[in-house]
């Protein structure tokens, strides 16, 4: 019985723990070459942030990938060659993650996920972005 007790009990702390943490974010379109602002801002938690991890899944490449990790100090890891195309416009200490993608192309359409991590566990949302453009269809003779 004690055990059961014990396990109900940290279940509970744990779902009150992360039940008032929230994620704003949200779905944004933009036109082909501009620019977009991916917002994600954590809110409701005092829990110490080790680092925030952006990821994507794009007509470009439909499996998921990580492309920018930022670290408890803000210092940034560009993956895949994102350097010029991503930067970071948040700031870690205020639990703001957002980033600021550049140039955008059709091929960026897709989904971009935003991950909190801390030393109890994660938090994240999914933010849909679509590109708006026009497609040219190209008949080789």
């Amino acid at each position: 019985v004690l055990r059961y007790l014990y396990v109900y009990s940290l279940f509970f702390f744990l779902f009150t723990y992360f039940a008032g943490v929230k994620i704003i974010g949200h779905d944004a379109s933009v036109k082909i070459g501009r620019n977009i602002t991916l917002f994600c801002h954590l809110t409701e938690t005092e829990d110490n942030l080790i680092h925030v991890i952006w990821q994507k899944q794009t007509r470009e490449n439909p499996k998921q990938e990580t492309f920018l990790i930022i670290d408890k100090d803000g210092k940034t890891e560009h993956k895949n060659d994102l350097l010029d195309k991503v930067k970071f416009i948040g700031n870690i200490k205020e639990k703001n993650g957002s980033v600021q993608l550049l140039g955008m192309t059709l091929l960026d359409d897709g989904i971009y996920t935003c991950i909190f991590i801390f030393p109890s566990g994660q938090n994240q949302t999914n933010i849909n972005v679509t590109v708006l453009g026009k497609t040219v269809n190209v008949i080789l003779l």
